[in-house]
């Protein structure tokens, strides 16, 4: 029976009795609303006379107790009260049902902390999701024929007994989100014992405060193993390179642990990996190029780590991927995302806003290759003119030619003007500097008078005759000279 797969989690079918191949005698009370808790205890012995009821089915609003007269139907073979609202503790009587082989009871408000059962035919155990609480009693090793024992979601704690390994029919144990961890080395030593559980398939302890680093010994699990669940603990140092001999793996989640290091490349063993989740460590260096191998890949998850550097090209060949990951947002220096040819489905993550040197970004094929799919409704300033995906076209605003050649003529006129004031402006500081240049080698008439004394002007007017004054007036007298002036 093939397990429906979501996200991380294995959803089995509820009705696992559909495998037993022998006639019953079955009370259909499925998907019912039997709300009302017994009047009297011949309303609540009535069921008891079905001597050979078998199986006793679930979602219902059944209350109160698991009544312990269950005994008197030693047929029962099939008890799923999964999804009740039951209280109390498991009724010791029941184990008295020596072919029980099925006993479900999850979802409900059971509490207790024996579960007191020694059944020897029982081979599906299921109590998830109650208020267990107290060790995990070591007595479940005595159902010797166990191939599902489901533990997960009580309040659990202690160690997880090491006598589980003693069931070697068990393909299926979970023990998550309970408490049984101390954050201590010891708390993985059951797996050393789980190893003699050759048939195991699927292995869960996420949520249960683990730490420590994870044993060499988890190399010796089954090789069947195709579900690790060990998220949510506390566990630390490097994901060790044992994990590589569980090559069936299709499902592994280490994710929200102190794991350190880089992601091993290792990994390129799980040729059958479906869903890997790194997320929330303290992993760093760069993405491996053999996450590439891994082709069957459909979620990874790697954020809130410290890696850096490029996303590889390899990573292209990851052809069912069903999203881009959000984690692309985290490679900030990429400047090429080509993820063409894929089957992704979903929205471009927003992260990807933080590769600021993103320059090519190729989508290619997969769901590109259908127009139709894409929408760009809302984006009103996107143009292109592609029919398909009804965009309009760009408009390229052309000047029209009259304001073109108005627009030369100005700026032809603007510049010329400029050049004229700029010229202009040279000349008048020449010329000024010119001029003072000039003025200052020329001798002022004061300083030419100043040179002749009084003695050389007597001696050429002939000593001021007048047969030599040529004029007279307010300013002086003006003489004719008659010889060589003397200064």
């Amino acid at each position: 029976m093939k397990p429906h797969k979501t996200k991380f989690h294995v959803i089995w079918p509820a009705y696992l009795h559909a495998i037993l191949l022998f006639p019953i005698s079955l009370l259909h009370l499925q998907t019912t609303n039997i709300a009302a808790p017994p009047t009297n205890e011949t309303d609540q012995l009535a069921l008891h006379k079905f001597k050979e009821l078998q199986d006793l089915l679930s979602n219902n609003s059944l209350t109160g107790r698991i009544p312990g007269k269950l005994t008197n139907c030693p047929e029962l073979r099939v008890t799923d009260f999964t999804r009740n609202k039951l209280s109390g503790n498991i009724p010791v009587e029941l184990g008295s049902l020596k072919k029980l082989v099925m006993l479900q009871i999850g979802g409900n408000n059971l509490t207790g902390d024996n579960i007191g059962l020694a059944l020897p035919n029982l081979k599906y155990l299921s109590i998830c999701t109650n208020k267990f609480f107290g060790p995990i009693p070591v007595s479940l090793s005595n159902a010797s024929q166990l191939e599902i024992l489901a533990l997960s979601g009580n309040n659990f704690v202690g160690q997880v007994p090491t006598d589980l390994g003693n069931l070697q029919h068990l393909w299926w144990l979970g023990v998550g989100r309970n408490n049984p961890g101390s954050n201590s080395a010891k708390d993985l030593d059951f797996l050393t014992s789980v190893k003699n559980c050759t048939k195991l398939e699927m292995l869960d302890f996420s949520n249960n405060n683990f730490g420590g680093s994870l044993p060499n010994s988890i190399e010796n699990l089954s090789m069947q193993l195709r579900a690790l669940y060990l998220d949510g603990n506390k566990l630390s140092g490097i994901i060790p390179e044992a994990l590589e001999n569980l090559i069936n793996l299709t499902s592994l989640n280490t994710a929200r642990n102190l794991f350190t290091g880089g992601i091993p490349s290792h990994f390129t063993k799980f040729q059958k990996l479906e869903g890997l989740a790194l997320n929330g460590n303290r992993l760093s260096g760069p993405l491996p190029s053999s996450i590439g191998n891994l082709t069957q890949l459909v979620k990874i998850y790697l954020s809130q780590n410290y890696l850096e550097g490029h996303i590889p090209s390899s990573f292209g060949n990851c052809k069912y991927l069903h999203t881009l990951p959000v984690e692309v947002g985290i490679f900030k220096n990429i400047n090429q995302l080509d993820v063409s040819e894929n089957k992704l489905t979903g929205e471009i993550p927003r992260a990807i806003s933080d590769c600021l040197s993103l320059e090519y970004l190729y989508l290619q094929e997969g769901i590109f290759r259908n127009a139709s799919n894409i929408s760009v409704n809302g984006n009103k300033k996107l143009c292109g003119g592609i029919p398909e995906l009804q965009l309009q076209a760009c408009v390229i605003k052309v000047m029209k030619e009259g304001k073109s050649h108005a627009f030369k003529l100005t700026v032809i006129i603007v510049c010329g003007n400029f050049f004229i004031a700029l010229s202009s402006l040279f000349l008048v500081l020449y010329w000024r500097r010119k001029a003072k240049k000039k003025s200052s080698s020329t001798l002022s008439s004061t300083d030419l008078i100043s040179k002749f004394s009084y003695k050389g002007l007597y001696q050429v007017t002939g000593r001021f005759s007048p047969d030599n004054l040529i004029g007279s007036g307010s300013f002086g007298s003006v003489y004719k000279r008659i010889g060589v002036l003397d200064q």
